[in-house]
């Protein structure tokens, strides 16, 4: 079970807003996102919605993850691929285990990965999934498991508090798959900017949202 020893940075709002994406200076998409309590578990429900249209085929993402109180990982329904014959991926914390379940038009497919203690959800499209990776960490930094759905995969994160970088917080990842991630939230915890430059990839939030 992999550890991660820091003081967690809660979130104190809701929040929602829409993120414009960027390859190099190229606009690419807008994601929409939703941050919002959970009554029933006293966590908090992250849900996304993003579309790439600039190429064929079409890549519509549409995320729901439940995060517990502790900010890990519980369930997952990932919405992916093309809009006309998506997939569907359910995941879940199971004991020992995270189950990954594909359904497809006429298929069905299932993995499980081994347990991954705290655990967050990611895809390096879908760039509010990122959100709860900066609220892990307040003047520390520690390990994570980063579950990627579509995929299948995860892998060890170590994150890193790096202070306040013009007035915002900056939280540092390194990833196996991705190289350094920089992740950027306000005081209250809401997302305003993620950078992946291995995949020249960033993601700022509209003014106003």
């Amino acid at each position: 079970m992999i550890s991660l020893l820091l003081v967690l940075a809660l979130p104190q709002a809701a929040d929602s807003g829409v993120l414009v994406i960027r390859q190099d200076s190229t606009l690419v998409a807008r994601e929409s996102f939703h941050v919002s309590p959970d009554p029933t578990t006293g966590g908090w429900i992250l849900d996304a919605n993003v579309r790439y249209d600039r190429g064929r085929p079409v890549v519509q993402l549409v995320p729901i993850v439940q995060i517990g109180r502790d900010t890990s990982a519980v369930k997952v329904q990932f919405d992916a691929g093309d809009p006309g014959a998506p997939l569907r991926i359910l995941g879940q914390v199971g004991r020992h285990r995270f189950t990954l379940r594909y359904l497809a038009r006429n298929q069905e497919r299932a993995r499980e990965l081994p347990d991954p203690g705290r655990a967050v959800i990611v895809d390096d499209s879908v760039f509010s999934l990122f959100t709860p990776v900066a609220w892990l960490v307040r003047g520390g930094e520690g390990r994570v498991a980063a579950i990627f759905p579509r995929p299948g995969i995860a892998e060890t994160w170590t994150v890193r508090d790096q202070g306040l970088v013009s007035g915002l917080r900056l939280v540092a990842v390194e990833s196996q798959r991705l190289g350094t991630i920089r992740v950027w939230t306000d005081s209250a915890g809401r997302l305003t900017r993620v950078e992946i430059p291995r995949l020249h990839l960033s993601a700022e939030r509209q003014i106003g949202r």
